[in-house]
């Protein structure tokens, strides 16, 4: 039986990397309540720039889970709670989301920011993401109204439904751990390096199985920045944590 699609699955070559021969003496932490840990380094790493895609971060200035905001609406139950954002699409929204922020609209508000895992973006915004790549994007409407009675207008919920597995690992640092004499993969740190047959056409997607990893092509994010859309969000290179400028 196949695994629901809400429950990512490794890759072979994700895992093979646990018996990667660097590993072969890596043994317990002392502490018996702690992960021993282990940095997997690239023997042919990635050079800055190289990468044709940018990942897509929030701007905690701008991040909705920091501020005084609730969804009036929201489904119940830890099932819900499991299954937002990730590229999951709104199949379990069966209401149009009403939010409700305690603070005074901003005269200026994020273009995009993050929530459970979906985006909460402008109409402009949605329109670029649009032109470039209509096929992955989903949306939702949504109500959201101030304390002064306020409201966006015309935003809505976005996902991206493309999931694809990016990651190069061979060229990507990894982080292995181990507890009680069982190695696990950590995460991919820096630096990341994607494989180098993504179609080109492909201009945003989602990693499939680090599904908080959302990637836009340079172009994309570009048109972004020239549309002056990027409060809310940044783009890193890949390669390292460091800001893109435009």
């Amino acid at each position: 039986m196949d695994p629901p699609p809400y429950i990512p699955q490794f890759p072979p070559e994700l895992m093979a990397l646990l018996d990667d021969p660097r590993l072969a003496d890596m043994k317990d932490s002392p502490d018996p309540l702690a992960h021993s840990t282990r940095l997997l380094e690239p023997r042919d790493p990635p050079t800055r720039g190289e990468s044709r895609y940018l990942l897509l971060r929030h701007d905690d200035g701008y991040d909705t889970r920091r501020r005084s905001v609730r969804w009036v609406n929201q489904p119940k139950g830890l099932g819900f709670l499991g299954r937002t954002g990730g590229g999951l699409g709104f199949s379990l929204v069966t209401e149009r989301p009403q939010f409700h922020e305690r603070t005074k609209k901003r005269a200026i508000y994020a273009d995009a920011s993050s929530y459970l895992g979906w985006w909460i973006a402008s109409p402009a915004f949605v329109e670029i993401l649009r032109q470039f790549d209509p096929e992955p994007i989903e949306t939702v409407a949504i109500d959201w109204v101030f304390a002064d009675g306020q409201r966006l207008d015309r935003y809505v919920f976005v996902d991206v439904r493309r999931l694809v597995h990016a990651y190069d690992y061979a060229r990507t640092a990894v982080v292995v751990q181990m507890k009680k004499g069982t190695k696990y993969i950590g995460w991919p740190a820096h630096p990341r390096a994607l494989k180098p047959d993504i179609d080109p056409a492909v201009h945003v997607f989602r990693d499939a199985f680090w599904r908080d990893d959302l990637f836009m092509s340079r172009a994309l994010a570009k048109a972004l920045a020239d549309a002056g859309l990027l409060r809310g969000i940044r783009f890193e290179d890949p390669f390292s944590v460091a800001t893109v400028e435009f």
